[in-house]
Formats: structure tokens, sequence, C-alpha cells
């Protein structure tokens, strides 16, 4: 009987990880396709023999911790819900 009753609970906990992690992927595809954005005008810069910074001054600016720190940390959370329901 008390299972019926966590096993809605677990549910919803991880619906709402799936939700963050939804976010999180949306955030990261964003700045990867500025990223690849950046990366293609350095090439022509490259290619050009321009100082990369003139063309794509964003390119060293890009940084992906965040997003890696939080996608560690609801997995880790979603582990932890998991072992305590068992």
């Amino acid at each position: 009987m008390k299972e019926l009753l966590i096993i809605p609970g677990i549910a919803l906990l991880m619906l709402g990880f799936v939700v963050q992690l939804e976010g999180i992927a949306k955030q990261s595809s964003e700045k990867a396709i500025k990223f690849s954005q950046d990366m293609n005008n350095a090439m022509d810069c490259a290619f050009l023999g321009k100082p990369i910074r003139e063309c794509s001054p964003n390119l060293m600016n890009r940084n992906f911790n965040k997003e890696v720190n939080q996608t560690q940390n609801i997995l880790l959370n979603i582990t932890s819900t998991l072992k305590s329901s068992s």
C-alpha cells in the first residue's frame, strides 16, 4: 500500500527533472549554434589571414560549464531519488 503512495511522488519528481533537463538542453543547443557560427566566421578569417578576434570576437567567450554543472546536479538528484525510493 505504501508503494502506491510513493510511486506517483517519484514520478512527479522525475517529470520535474526531465523538464529541467529540457531547459538545459535548449540553452546548450542555442549556445552550440552560436559557437558553430563563431567557428565558421573564425575559419573565414583564418583563410583570409585576418585576426580571428576581428571576425569572431565571442569565440573564446563561449563556456558550457554552467550547463554541464546543472546537468550533473540534476543527474545526481535523480540518482539519489531513485536510491531513496528503493
